[in-house]
């Protein structure tokens, strides 16, 4: 019986070889298919997020560049009308109002003579004096937007919608832009990606305003900063220096841009975000097999 059962030991190992083969090729397989789906994974929230950004870059542009049209629609025909000259003369028969505009939601209106005295405001009390002496937009033939600037009376970065009323002065319209970039991300955040924005001048050299530490970035100057040094997309880095996923678009009235990065996944995090440790591994192991001798049996 020794001998029997020693030469069934020796012919039962090619087949437990052939299983543990078998084996470590399906746990290999598995590493493999696991991978792939990982890295896809990875590959499909970046393209998702880049997406993202670009489509919520292209949606606040079009609403700045709304706003702006609307506000020097407003302002044209109050500039032509053939009772606002008199308001020069008669200074207490001027009524104006300012309500929040998409985005912009302070700011006040003002008409001003060329040598920057206010006639009237929105704003009550206005500032005595001539507050707004030697602005180029007082002495402008037609129509302008300029941003950012400091407003002289309020001392805030503020965008200038300016339309003249003959050779008398302009009728401007102020609108305080540090609001503006955390009501972009209001408005525009997707439900999935983090967003951060940043207006530009059509320069690309100062910052207009920016959702994230808006008192901080409006009005900001962009030289020296890591966003200025790259131009690589669609990873661009932003002011601070961090590489997202970023999508950009131009308003069309002004040429200001719009920049718009994906931070981060709001509701999970797509793989190539989660930390080492919890990031999926393939097994390098082999499998263990339990080494049994020849059954036996009874006799």
């Amino acid at each position: 019986m020794a001998a029997v059962g020693a030469t069934s030991r020796r012919a039962g190992w090619p087949l437990q070889a052939y299983f543990a083969v078998l084996g470590l090729a399906v746990v290999l397989v598995g590493a493999g298919a696991g991978a792939f789906v990982y890295v896809q994974a990875g590959t499909d929230a970046e393209e998702s997020a880049t997406a993202d950004a670009g489509f919520a870059a292209h949606k606040a542009a079009d609403q700045l560049n709304s706003s702006l049209k609307f506000i020097s629609g407003a302002l044209g025909p109050i500039a032509s009308a053939p009772s606002t000259p008199a308001l020069f003369a008669s200074p207490s028969k001027c009524v104006l109002g300012y309500a929040p505009l998409n985005g912009f939601d302070t700011g006040h209106i003002d008409v001003i003579r060329p040598d920057g005295s206010i006639v009237c405001s929105s704003r009550n009390p206005f500032a005595p004096g001539k507050p707004y002496a030697g602005q180029v937009w007082l002495s402008t033939a037609g129509p302008t937007n300029v941003a950012p600037l400091i407003d002289a009376s309020t001392g805030k970065q503020v965008a200038i919608s300016s339309y003249p009323i003959g050779n008398l002065g302009v009728i401007a319209w102020f609108s305080d832009l540090e609001p503006v970039g955390p009501n972009l991300a209001k408005e525009f955040g997707s439900g999935v990606d983090q967003l951060d924005f940043m207006v530009l001048t059509a320069d690309g050299k100062t910052i207009i305003t920016r959702s994230a530490d808006s008192a901080r970035w409006t009005g900001a100057n962009t030289a020296g900063s890591p966003f200025a040094a790259s131009a690589r997309m669609p990873d661009r880095p932003d002011v601070d220096g961090k590489r997202r996923l970023y999508g950009q678009a131009q308003v069309a009235s002004t040429g200001w841009s719009v920049c718009s990065w994906s931070t981060g996944r709001s509701r999970g995090r797509s793989p190539l975000s989660l930390p080492l440790s919890n990031r999926p591994a393939a097994s390098t192991s082999r499998p263990r097999s339990r080494r049994q001798g020849p059954h036996r049996s009874p006799r």
